[in-house]
């Protein structure tokens, strides 16, 4: 539950041709953003939503931490400590950075986080795996060898 003390500005954002259609933005003053569509939440994805937002207002702040570790190349950026000293960058008027402390309180999901994780590490054991058996079985037919016939039964 947030406290309505927390709450910097909220936004309501409507699709051009669809005016029925809309989401809700909730600025903190932690420097959070809450979105009813829950993309962030659920799936771990900054919305278009806070895009939108992001290019209207000067609170509405983005951090690199927005970003799942998932989508990083680098196995070795696991810890949020690397991040938490960087820049937010914002939409000031007066282009100066701001450094302010970004926490993330509302919107953090280690859990989906952690499964998504394990869940990718057991499909690369598994294509790894695969392709070791499937060299198993080029070898075998091809050397006309039973032996791994025998070893599966």
């Amino acid at each position: 539950m947030v406290n309505s003390d927390d709450i910097l500005e909220i936004w309501k954002v409507v699709r051009y041709n669809y005016l029925k259609c809309y989401q809700y933005i909730v600025l903190l003053n932690n420097r959070e953003l809450l979105c009813t569509c829950y993309m962030l939440i659920t799936h771990g994805i900054v919305c278009r939503h806070f895009f939108k937002i992001f290019v209207k207002s000067s609170k509405a702040k983005f951090h690199i931490t927005l970003i799942p570790n998932r989508w990083y190349k680098d196995e070795y950026i696991n810890s949020d400590t690397i991040y938490s000293a960087e820049t937010v960058i914002s939409n000031n008027d007066d282009g100066m950075q701001t450094n302010s402390i970004f926490n993330r309180k509302y919107i953090l999901n280690n859990l989906s986080e952690k499964h998504s994780k394990r869940i990718l590490q057991n499909r690369i054991k598994y294509g790894a795996l695969m392709g070791k058996a499937k060299k198993a079985i080029q070898y075998a037919i091809q050397d006309g060898d039973d032996e791994l016939i025998k070893l599966i039964r």
